[in-house]
């Protein structure tokens, strides 16, 4: 189950029960007056019921968006036949009644079924058929009845449309995060991969900012994967992330440099870039790892004054060298 399918079961977790309570009391208040209603609250009662049931095992979402799509719709459809001929006709009443007040957000409901095309196949169909029953005993209704009639079915029209666009606005920008998420983050360990580093530094330089870089990388990382094998390996990787992000406030950025090397940019002058060093160094230490156990880093740490990019990045490397030649799980800082 995707993460949208997961967001959906919640959704209607949280909003069958609602419905089933307020058909209850619905039943309760309007069963001695209104055998429509009466039928309807039964039906929702029983349908939604069932549906939250089903929810509660495995693989049963489609089943139960595709039962409430079609008893909704064909309730809507008597529902609306009911009005028009009864309410409207017989009643002479000069509106189409609250419960088409509802119409919108099962509208909604039915582009959240199903897929973009699908859905606006489908509302379409369903505002055909609002639009024959109405048609039919036109001649029929009040003159404002029919003013009312004619404005529910554009205002209807309108939400179709309305609807439709704002699921390709939201499916616009969920691709594109997605886009942008594999353009820019390390699949691995979810922070920023080259790419997304360099955007950073660009933008350090443009803002004039004071800024640092952070070169470090697991010490025998390699041992790592000979020991315990490449799997615990990336559990390594992850783990760490998670430990370095802990440490991190909102001016400093993480990013995977490449295999078990990781980048900090970091928003600090020289003293506080050291002390946040040697803070991730002493956290990484500290922790212990599921299967691994204990594992060191080694850090290299450069400040930007005004020198090309390349040989700031090429500072911190060479700190970062200078720190493994001089016994590991320690920082230097670049002269």
């Amino acid at each position: 189950m995707n993460q949208y399918e997961k967001l959906k079961r919640q959704m209607y977790m949280i909003i069958l029960p609602i419905i089933v309570i307020a058909s209850i009391m619905g039943l309760l208040l309007s069963s001695y007056s209104n055998p429509m209603n009466t039928f309807m609250l039964s039906i929702f009662i029983i349908v939604f019921t069932f549906s939250f049931i089903l929810l509660l095992f495995p693989n049963t979402l489609q089943i139960v968006e595709y039962l409430n799509l079609t008893v909704i719709s064909l309730l809507l459809l008597v529902k609306f036949y009911n009005i028009v001929t009864f309410d409207m006709i017989e009643l002479q009443h000069p509106h189409t009644g609250s419960f088409t007040y509802w119409t919108p957000l099962i509208l909604v409901f039915i582009f959240i079924s199903l897929s973009k095309k699908a859905g606006l196949i489908y509302a379409f169909l369903i505002w055909i058929c609002l639009v024959v029953i109405g048609s039919i005993h036109l001649h029929d209704i009040p003159a404002v009845g029919v003013e009312r009639l004619l404005q529910f079915y554009l205002s209807n029209f309108v939400y179709i449309i309305f609807i439709f666009f704002v699921r390709n606005v939201i499916t616009y920008y969920t691709e594109k995060e997605m886009v942008e998420k594999l353009a820019y983050y390390d699949t691995l360990t979810g922070v920023a991969n080259r790419r997304k580093i360099y955007l950073w530094l660009d933008e350090c330089v443009k803002k004039k900012q004071i800024f640092s870089v952070i070169l470090f990388d697991i010490d025998y990382f390699k041992s790592i994967n000979d020991t315990f094998g490449h799997a615990i390996g990336d559990s390594v990787l992850k783990e760490i992330t998670d430990v370095v992000i802990s440490q991190l406030e909102h001016s400093d950025n993480m990013g995977r440099w490449g295999g078990e090397e990781f980048i900090i940019v970091s928003r600090r002058r020289r003293e506080d870039t050291a002390i946040l060093a040697n803070k991730i160094r002493k956290a990484i230490e500290d922790h212990t790892f599921e299967t691994a156990g204990t594992i060191t880093a080694s850090f290299g740490v450069s400040i930007y004054e005004n020198q090309p990019m390349p040989l700031l990045l090429e500072q911190a490397d060479h700190a970062l060298y200078q720190a493994k030649q001089n016994g590991r799980n320690r920082v230097e800082i670049s002269p």
